[in-house]
């Protein structure tokens, strides 16, 4: 029930929220051109008929890029199970799950799902805009059918799914691919801090520090280094963490922390990047 009021509350008001972006649903080929809706900030204009569908973004009247394909509203396309069997899905619905920009380069990602709009189940396009070209990705299997995006580290973004809101999600990976389209890991921690491309820090248990080198492709990945945070009250709660790199290229890692007696602190770790010792 709750996933159910989640995915239709956004396609009542598209908004942003914490956990996964909203998304835009077009299930005719009516023109808003007064009343386009708006994905993070950019207009998103999608005309969806029997031919196929086109899709332009915009910003302040601006037409920043248009995609377009010719898959109609009707058509059949399949989902690849990892058996290698397949499932029908006829095509009624696109959602536009999100918009992102890093610089000049624009990010756009699709759903295209059957009648029921609140199934995990569907077809996603991933679009890349950069210099007057546009590349995709289609995934279609279900080891891997991504619904939310963000921005990882510079020009490159971070894919992979909430699984409270899809318990159905059987394959657990996060993806961080490029402006290029080239897939960097698929099994990148999903709410860590990117310090550069490869290399990031996770927060795991509420309490221990993790520094992986996403080049890695080993699955399971495994941190290089990490460090639990030891208390003399355990009594703590985290608000809130960052990390980032120092001119002496270490790795600082500051934490906000709550007591339960309403103290608060703030921890400012900092360790070796190859050693993981800390240094202060």
């Amino acid at each position: 029930m709750n996933r159910i009021l989640f995915i239709l509350a956004f396609l009542a008001l598209v908004s942003c929220t914490n956990e996964e972006k909203e998304a835009v649903d077009s299930t005719d080929d009516t023109e808003k051109k007064d009343d386009i809706p708006i994905v993070n900030g950019f207009g998103c204009e999608v005309n969806f008929n029997e031919e196929g569908y086109a899709i332009r973004v915009s910003k302040d009247n601006n037409l920043l890029f248009e995609v377009s394909e010719d898959i109609g509203k009707g058509s059949k396309q399949y989902l690849e199970s990892e058996s290698g069997s397949l499932t029908k899905v006829n095509i009624s619905n696109i959602l536009v799950r999100n918009i992102l920009q890093y610089e000049n380069t624009y990010y756009l990602l699709l759903d295209l799902k059957d009648y029921n709009i609140t199934s995990y189940w569907g077809i996603r396009k991933l679009y890349v805009a950069e210099n007057g070209k546009v590349n995709k990705i289609t995934f279609n299997s279900d080891i891997f059918l991504p619904t939310v995006m963000n921005l990882w580290f510079e020009n490159s973004i971070i894919l992979f799914v909430p699984y409270s809101l899809y318990p159905e999600v059987t394959h657990y990976e996060s993806r961080v691919y490029d402006n290029s389209l080239r897939l960097i890991n698929k099994h990148c921690p999903r709410y860590a801090k990117p310090l550069d491309m490869t290399h990031c820090v996770n927060l795991e248990d509420n309490k221990i520090i993790s520094f992986y080198d996403i080049s890695d492709t080993s699955s399971p990945l495994r941190p290089l280094w990490s460090y639990i945070i030891e208390l003399e009250n355990k009594n703590f709660t985290i608000n809130s963490w960052d990390a980032s790199y120092s001119s002496n290229n270490t790795v600082l890692v500051i934490v906000n922390i709550t007591y339960i007696t309403g103290e608060k602190e703030v921890l400012n770790l900092e360790f070796d990047k190859e050693t993981g010792e800390l240094i202060k």
